[in-house]
């Protein structure tokens, strides 16, 4: 007997990267950004009477890792394409 394991799935998660069906980057700025947002959260209530070298540190080594990897593949996209207002409030608070 033969068993068919060809599945169809709309998004499958692989190597900490979202791939989805039609190859659009929507599910995953979707699910990094709320891990970001998380991070950012947890450094801003624990570091919020350090220095500006420390809290930019703490950004550099804590937050940006989750926003920038795998941007090689993304990146090149057009800003239509992906929702930049995600990544614009995690970016954009220090």
């Amino acid at each position: 007997m033969r068993r068919n394991y060809n599945l169809h799935v709309d998004s499958y998660p692989y190597l900490g990267v979202t791939i989805s069906s039609d190859l659009r980057w929507h599910k995953h700025v979707n699910s990094v950004s709320p891990k970001a947002t998380r991070t950012l959260t947890f450094v801003q209530r624990n570091i919020y009477r350090c220095l500006p070298d420390v809290k930019t540190l703490a950004y550099t080594l804590l937050i940006r890792p989750h926003l920038e990897f795998a941007s090689a593949a993304w990146s090149t996209l057009p800003v239509t394409s992906i929702s930049w207002t995600k990544y614009s409030v995690v970016l954009h608070v220090l």
